[in-house]
């Protein structure tokens, strides 16, 4: 059996379980919560080079322990964080993420967020995104703008809000996937904007030749090579 036939088998048996995960992506843009909006961007800055499992429980412990927003979370350990200086703040939030690789770094990013993003303890994330005519442009300026966040991240992000119907992210396992269907010849080790552009573009060429939306493709990709749709 070719690749190509064994993703269009696999999809006959997983496209109700793949339409019911990305209801439920929509359906945190419709909600509209500011706060859950920013909750999947820290989660998407913690992914790079970690198990989204690992990085998700992270995230929630941060949460937890009012480390991150938590001029809305009642921990009286840590009710006057805010005050803290940076570098105290960034250690504890390093120490929460030891399951996590790149801890330090993936640190500040999620600090950097939230400085962005959280003015007067007011969270504003949908106020930038509605500024874009395209998915394309949102995601151009969240990779320039948000430490940490190349396209890969921008696009889990969008897919993870409900936006990603028509980009794709190339993670190692879709790259890997990608190589065994021949769109691309080989796995490389980190692709440019230009290059991530281009490879998106052969993919969706290939999603359209075996009747498989690209959001879609995106999401059996992952489930062959992990044996799941998580975040």
């Amino acid at each position: 059996m070719t690749f190509k036939r064994e993703l269009q088998r696999l999809y006959e048996q997983i496209e109700v379980k793949i339409n019911r995960r990305a209801a439920e992506f929509r359906a945190v843009w419709e909600r509209g919560d500011e706060r859950e909006l920013l909750c999947e961007l820290m989660f998407c800055l913690l992914t790079p080079a970690a198990r989204a499992h690992s990085a998700w429980e992270a995230l929630q412990n941060l949460e937890k322990k009012g480390l991150i927003l938590h001029d809305t979370v009642k921990q009286p350990q840590y009710s006057n964080l805010r005050a803290h200086n940076d570098d105290e703040r960034r250690r504890r939030i390093a120490d929460e993420l030891r399951t996590v690789r790149f801890k330090n770094n993936k640190a500040r990013n999620v600090m950097e967020a939230e400085r962005f993003f959280v003015i007067d303890g007011k969270v504003s994330v949908l106020s930038h995104l509605r500024r874009f005519h395209t998915i394309q442009e949102t995601r151009e300026w969240l990779a320039a703008t948000v430490r940490g966040m190349g396209f890969k991240e921008a696009s889990h992000f969008l897919r993870n809000i409900g936006r990603g119907q028509n980009i794709a992210i190339l993670d190692r396992h879709i790259l890997r996937c990608l190589k065994c269907a021949g769109v691309i010849d080989t796995v490389p080790g980190s692709l440019t904007a230009k290059a991530y552009v281009e490879t998106e573009q052969r993919m969706k060429v290939f999603a359209g030749g075996i009747g498989i939306p690209i959001d879609h493709l995106d999401m059996l990709l992952w489930y062959h090579e992990t044996g799941e749709i998580f975040k």
